[in-house]
């Protein structure tokens, strides 16, 4: 799944579709991923989920996943982070350029506190087990961001 939104870029190797087998018409889907790339605010996601199970019943972890990598871009947007990488358990955050860490302990207990390493070009690496992981980490880093 690779998903770019003003600045944030989110890499995958996730399978986060909607599959032909839960929705055969190829127009709905479109539609479904349109809805999806506009969001911008987590509590839309909410109505997305109940229109399609009420539609076609229960998704697959497919749509799951893909529900789960949009909350991801939407909180990642509004933590000022520019690029997401989940690879094999681990999680690399880029923080966009623009952004300007004012007390870089702050930054700097977060990653250890969370075992994770600063690479070069701004990006923090972290080992992660799922998506709710991710996006914890994430929560923690934005509410962070507004500290520093």
């Amino acid at each position: 799944w690779h998903a770019t939104q003003k600045e944030l870029e989110i890499k995958s190797n996730l399978k986060a579709i909607i599959p032909e087998t839960y929705i055969d018409d190829a127009s709905l889907r479109v539609g479904f991923y349109k809805k999806l790339s506009e969001i911008e605010n987590i509590n839309e996601i909410d109505w997305i989920k109940e229109t399609l199970e009420e539609m076609f019943g229960q998704f697959p972890q497919e749509v799951k996943n893909l529900f789960e990598l949009t909350e991801l871009r939407i909180i990642a947007k509004k933590a000022g982070i520019s690029t997401i990488e989940i690879r094999n358990n681990e999680i690399s955050i880029s923080i966009s350029p623009q952004f300007e860490v004012k007390n870089m302990s702050v930054l700097f207990d977060f990653i250890n506190k969370n075992n994770g390493n600063f690479s070069s070009n701004n990006t923090l690496v972290f080992k992660a087990q799922s998506i709710k992981e991710y996006k914890k980490l994430i929560l923690t880093l934005k509410d962070m961001f507004k500290r520093i």
